[in-house]
């Protein structure tokens, strides 16, 4: 850690919960180093590292969730910072703060992996350890999702595995530091997910190995739930199937009228009796 010189913490906001933050430090012999600045556009440029084109993303991106930018984006006209801060609603929060802070932080977690800028989790101390710092994956962790039927019901388990090493969820230390992309801490190992992957998923069982589904509620989970899964993860089944299919793909051009009227020629791939345009994004389809 002597080397580093700008790091990244991942710390608690008191309202918006995890964020992460540029620092400048200044390297101590004994194996810690000593917060200075936290780096902000505003910082001088005779104190930001000139070399380090991706900190300088980082720093951009990290600003666009400080509280004075939180409250101009999201805030009704008129409504002051602290009144922002401390009556902003837990609903507004999860469904519009919470997704595009999510979104900033995949970015600025993405940069630090390709350009080895070091991670850490900050304590409220204003020295950093070694020991603090994390271990970040560049590839993404696997999701399986266990389902037992039984005539009581369905027992329902995630299992998370990193290089097919298995994840151990029930600790005190690990949390979801975004949710959508997903970006799990497990001890001091940071994992993300594969697209698609919602971290609400993970929350039941940050205390729970295993969660039951009731008989009388098996068919709308099935319905909904399990088929949702299937597009995000692995599926291990026991007490019912589910089929693969990988049916005869062929190419088609349709002859169709565009919103102006005029003729044109679009691409449609057939996969047995389903019919999919060119460019559609999702990759499972389910029935």
């Amino acid at each position: 850690m002597t080397g580093d010189r700008f790091i990244l913490l991942v710390s608690d906001h008191r309202r918006f919960g995890p964020v992460v933050s540029a620092w400048e430090v200044t390297p101590d012999a004994k194996g810690w180093s000593v917060l200075q600045n936290r780096l902000t556009r505003a910082t001088p440029d005779d104190m930001r590292p000139l070399k380090l084109v991706a900190l300088h993303e980082i720093i951009d991106l990290s600003d666009t969730f400080s509280d004075g930018e939180i409250h101009r984006q999201f805030s009704r006209p008129g409504t002051s910072l602290k009144d922002f801060l401390d009556r902003v609603t837990a609903e507004i929060l999860q469904s519009q703060i919470r997704p595009f802070i999510d979104r900033k932080i995949d970015k600025i977690l993405r940069l630090a992996i390709a350009h080895d800028i070091g991670l850490y989790i900050h304590d409220g101390s204003s020295r950093v350890y070694y020991k603090n710092r994390l271990i970040v994956y560049q590839e993404q962790a696997e999701p399986w999702f266990c389902f037992t039927k039984t005539p009581e019901g369905s027992n329902y388990v995630l299992e998370l595995f990193q290089n097919e090493k298995r994840i151990h969820l029930q600790s005190d230390s690990n949390r979801i530091i975004c949710r959508n992309p997903c970006w799990y801490l497990s001890e001091n190992r940071l994992h993300h997910l594969p697209e698609g992957f919602d971290g609400k998923k993970i929350e039941p069982f940050l205390k729970k190995e295993t969660l039951l589904i009731p008989a009388t509620s098996e068919k709308k989970y099935f319905e909904t739930f399990i088929l949702k899964t299937l597009k995000t993860g692995q599926v291990k089944a026991t007490g019912f199937k589910i089929q693969s299919l990988d049916p005869v793909r062929i190419m088609e051009l349709s002859a169709e009228s565009d919103w102006q009227g005029r003729a044109i020629l679009v691409i449609w791939f057939r996969y047995g009796d389903k019919r999919v345009m060119a460019g559609r994004s999702q990759k499972v389809f389910i029935d």
